[in-house]
């Protein structure tokens, strides 16, 4: 099968404007990344669920440094990583010098054929994308003869410090008329929407993993992103937000710097859709 990029893309990163992520790029697989064996196996439950082949593509929308990317264009045959951050992508590229990248936006037409695609895979992203756009799209690339769409997510132990953190930082955000946008709310509209067209869901646990965190680690990570819980905060509005949520972490974990281990999973969401796409 052809590739299923357009005569004028190329394996380059084309620019395009600064975006968001753009000033997270190079701490952000320390801040959200994970563990190379856990990405290693998320990357195999992906090819196992969608049963890939050689020659079948996968598109990977928010495709980020590269962390599950960088796998699956090493071993799913072909591979489009698509972000909206060229620095991002420049990280993936210096990991995965083969892998076919494009700077794109992905509310906007994607950057790929009709009916060429396997897989397109979003990675924690599906909330900053349109619902309506994202299952049109889909119809459109997805194979004639059947596609996927795979959504995956970090799920946490509600009890740790950082869910417990985050669940605060909403609270305090809500408190101050900004509510944070739910990732997995969006996911589950989206693949309600998708099952009502006649595609078929399925949920996989596809690696578990260990980690030790700090309340402190947990606020240094948020002060360093331009927005918090997917909102554009103001800036002092954001340090108001941080700055009583790091005495609330101090009242109910003592030290900050204190290491408390959790358990983290990394879950997809296959929705299998039928030969001839999700158009209604």
């Amino acid at each position: 099968m052809p590739a299923p990029m357009p005569a004028d893309a190329n394996n380059d990163v084309d620019r395009l404007e600064p975006f968001g992520f753009d000033a997270q790029a190079s701490s952000f697989g320390e801040r959200t990344g994970l563990p190379p064996a856990a990405a290693a196996e998320v990357a195999r439950q992906i090819r196992a669920a969608t049963d890939l082949r050689g020659g079948d593509w996968v598109l990977e929308l928010g495709a980020g440094t590269g962390e599950i990317g960088e796998r699956l264009a090493g071993d799913a045959g072909e591979y489009l990583g698509v972000d909206l951050s060229r620095p991002m992508l420049v990280v993936f590229r210096a990991r995965a010098r083969r892998a076919r990248l494009v700077q794109a936006d992905a509310n906007a037409d994607w950057p790929v054929a009709d009916g060429c695609v396997r897989v397109v895979f979003l990675a924690r992203t599906a909330h900053l994308l349109d619902e309506g756009h994202l299952a049109r799209e889909l119809g459109r690339v997805g194979r004639r003869d059947g596609a996927y769409l795979v959504l995956g997510a970090v799920r946490r132990d509600p009890t740790s410090v950082r869910a417990r953190m985050r669940a605060s930082m909403r609270e305090l955000l809500a408190e101050r008329g900004i509510p944070g946008r739910s990732g997995r709310a969006s996911k589950e509209g989206l693949v309600e929407a998708l099952a009502a067209r006649g595609a078929a869901p399925r949920s996989v646990a596809a690696a578990r993993w260990r980690v030790r965190e700090t309340p402190a680690a947990s606020l240094r990570s948020w002060r360093q992103k331009p927005g918090l819980a997917g909102r554009d905060v103001a800036v002092e509005t954001k340090r108001e937000v941080l700055d009583a949520l790091e005495g609330w972490a101090a009242e109910h974990f003592g030290a900050l710097d204190a290491e408390h281990e959790a358990e983290e999973l990394f879950e997809l969401t296959v929705v299998r859709v039928p030969a001839g796409g999700t158009r209604a």
